[in-house]
């Protein structure tokens, strides 16, 4: 369970008997938790439409709560935050997702994707349906033209604000690999970032074409 979270809501219309009390995030997949004895919790929920507010939730033994985790749409949001607005070509956005599935995933209700080994390592199409659903919401914009070798994503003003707030109501630990990673991811050439996955990650280049 995450172990700090600023955006949190308590639902008041479902109640249950014997300590139990359900919370809910809006389409999102919810995730079941034993709550530590005569501890408190923060408890993340995202509301449809509103800004989540901070409570503190009293628990009890064998208190049993519904934990509203993050989506693919939200985890994408967030690991394209930290780039303030810079552009991410597709290798970038893949292998940022891959390694925050890989790495951190149960700190935030992950794995989102099923990344397979690919021509250029870890590859899920589900990454470019999600950049597709939020390039029509409006929180991703697409850079493509005759002279570009590939797409570029970035967040749209709208989107950087949902990807910050996102990114910033994560456990501290999570937060902070993401923007790491995402430093690191940006900070190298298709090349030198395939090769580093493959290094990392050798299972992941069994169907490569790339020979570097």
């Amino acid at each position: 369970m995450l172990s700090a979270a600023r955006s949190i809501r308590r639902c008041t219309q479902c109640r249950r008997t014997r300590g139990l009390a359900r919370y809910h995030g809006a389409g999102r997949r919810a995730r079941t938790y034993a709550a530590p004895r005569a501890r408190r919790a923060l408890l993340v929920d995202g509301v449809s439409g509103k800004r989540p507010k901070l409570r503190l939730v009293r628990t009890q033994s064998e208190l049993e709560v519904l934990f509203a985790s993050m989506d693919r749409r939200s985890a994408v949001l967030a690991a394209l935050a930290p780039a303030m607005g810079a552009a991410h070509s597709p290798v970038q956005v893949q292998k940022t997702l891959f390694l925050i599935d890989k790495e951190i995933s149960k700190l935030i209700g992950g794995p989102f994707f099923d990344f397979q080994p690919y021509d250029y390592g870890p590859f899920d199409k589900a990454v470019y349906d999600v950049l597709e659903e939020l390039t029509r919401a409006g929180l991703v914009e697409v850079e493509a033209g005759p002279g570009l070798r590939w797409r570029r994503y970035r967040l749209t003003a709208g989107g950087q604000r949902e990807g910050s707030e996102i990114l910033e109501s994560l456990d501290r630990r999570a937060s902070d690999y993401i923007k790491k990673i995402s430093e690191f991811v940006r900070s190298l050439s298709f090349e030198d970032l395939v090769s580093a996955i493959y290094k990392a990650y050798p299972d992941m280049k069994v169907n490569s074409i790339f020979k570097g």
